[in-house]
């Protein structure tokens, strides 16, 4: 009986035909390795910002520069679960970016806005506990900042003809 299951697993697994969506378009986005990280202000933005260069530029490539984007970083906490002796338990963590993408040759202003990202994390009895906890909490965030700024990037560049579907780079 095991031995029927975990063929139909392996077909399953091997020879369904279901593409991920990922692999659905296969673009090469080059053009993201012309864009410059500007100011990344806030509260531990050097790590947003190493992020970010792994986002849009992952080999180095160091091309000569088309674009820059300015990003500001905000955040707080939120009381998200309390007990009834009155002690919180459980916090939100919102950040929030604000950020503006233009073209360096004449300053055009191609795209600004904001992401927000509500993560979550317990307060524990230990106070080191807790500290790490929140920071895990704020370094998620970071990460799908980084990861949402990168798509708004490229939907803006699509949307202002700086890519197009013929040659991405």
């Amino acid at each position: 009986m095991m031995k029927k299951i975990s063929y139909i697993f392996l077909f399953l697994l091997l020879g369904c035909g279901l593409t991920p969506l990922h692999k659905l378009h296969n673009e090469d986005y080059t053009i993201l390795t012309k864009v410059e990280l500007g100011k990344v202000d806030g509260k531990k933005s050097y790590i947003l910002r190493n992020y970010l260069e792994d986002q849009l530029d992952p080999n180095n490539l160091n091309e000569s520069k088309e674009f820059v984007i300015d990003i500001s970083l905000n955040s707080s906490t939120e009381a998200a679960l309390v007990q009834k002796d009155s002690t919180i338990s459980n916090s939100d963590m919102i950040v929030t970016a604000h950020f503006s993408i233009k073209r360096i040759k004449d300053n055009e202003k191609i795209k600004d806005g904001h992401i927000k990202v509500v993560t979550n994390y317990e307060e524990n009895l230990s106070s080191f506990s807790s500290f790490s906890q929140k920071n895990k909490a704020y370094d998620n965030a970071l990460k799908e900042i980084a990861r949402s700024v990168k798509s708004y990037i490229i939907i803006a560049l699509l949307n202002k003809n700086y890519i197009t579907h013929e040659n991405p780079s």
